[in-house]
């Protein structure tokens, strides 16, 4: 699961610096031909991961890391990509530069504890865009028998976690 998730973002990451490369050296001839540049919004300039401070949810375990996902909206389309920012039994906190309407069921793919966790069912509860242009998600998990295996393993990271 991390290799597919690591091979999409690197997709990602090639298409968006090659689109960036092409536009500057067109935007190089035209400059240096004199020609008058239209303003277009560059969507293909490399940014830093968002500083989020999102209102915190009443969340049992928080994650002090981020966990990458991989959110299926439709069979149609591709799959989107975005990170866990918090994680509990029953939903989660998900940022992603892609804007997912509030009511929708999505399907996750991630890996936790070194288990690999795919298509967790889950409804859009809330959306909050930041400043930064990334949305914020809170997820509420629908499948039961998904959240007995999340809860298991979230409450055994937190037992490893105070062993240390």
């Amino acid at each position: 699961m991390r290799q597919k998730i690591l091979a999409i973002l690197e997709r990602l990451k090639t298409a968006g610096t090659y689109a960036a490369a092409v536009w500057g050296r067109l935007r190089d001839k035209l400059k240096a031909a004199q020609k008058n540049i239209p303003k277009i919004k560059t969507i293909f300039t490399p940014s830093p991961p968002p500083v989020v401070s999102p209102q915190p949810f009443n969340s049992r375990t928080t994650n002090p890391g981020y966990i990458p996902v991989l959110i299926k909206t439709s069979l149609d389309l591709p799959p989107l990509w975005g990170r866990l920012v918090r994680l509990w039994p029953e939903g989660a906190e998900l940022i992603s530069k892609f804007e997912i309407k509030k009511g929708r069921i999505t399907a996750l793919c991630f890996e936790l504890g070194g288990n690999e966790y795919e298509d967790i069912r889950a409804l859009v509860t809330e959306t909050a865009k930041e400043t930064s242009g990334y949305f914020v998600y809170k997820l509420a998990f629908k499948d039961s028998g998904q959240i007995k295996a999340l809860s298991d393993e979230i409450i055994k990271a937190a037992a490893a976690e105070k062993s240390v």
